[in-house]
C-alpha cells in the first residue's frame, strides 16, 4: 500500500494515480477516519470518476515528459563523472 500511495521522483505522481486517474484512499480500518474524506452519493462519485478518467491521458503525458527529463538529468550526471578508458 505504501508503494502505491507515495509520489515517485521520476513522475511526480503515485503509481495508482497514473493507472487509475485518482488518488488512493487508504481503508479506514488502517487509519483513523478524518473529516477531510467526504462521502458523497454514488451519482456524484460516478461523475467525478468519469471526469478523472477523461483527464487521465493528459496526466500520463505529463508523467512521460517528466520521466524523460529525469532520465536526461541522470544521463548528464553520469556522463560528467564517467571516465573514458
Amino acid at each position: 500500500m505504501a508503494y502505491h500511495t507515495t509520489n515517485r521522483r521520476s513522475t511526480g505522481k503515485t503509481p495508482f494515480s497514473i493507472a487509475y486517474g485518482t488518488e488512493v484512499i487508504i481503508p479506514p480500518h488502517i487509519t483513523v477516519p478524518s473529516i477531510g474524506i467526504k462521502v458523497g452519493s454514488i451519482e456524484q462519485n460516478s461523475e467525478q470518476m468519469r471526469i478523472n478518467r477523461d483527464l487521465l491521458e493528459g496526466e500520463r503525458e505529463k508523467a512521460i515528459v517528466r520521466v524523460t527529463s529525469y532520465q536526461q538529468r541522470l544521463k548528464s550526471y553520469y556522463d560528467k563523472r564517467a571516465k573514458i578508458r
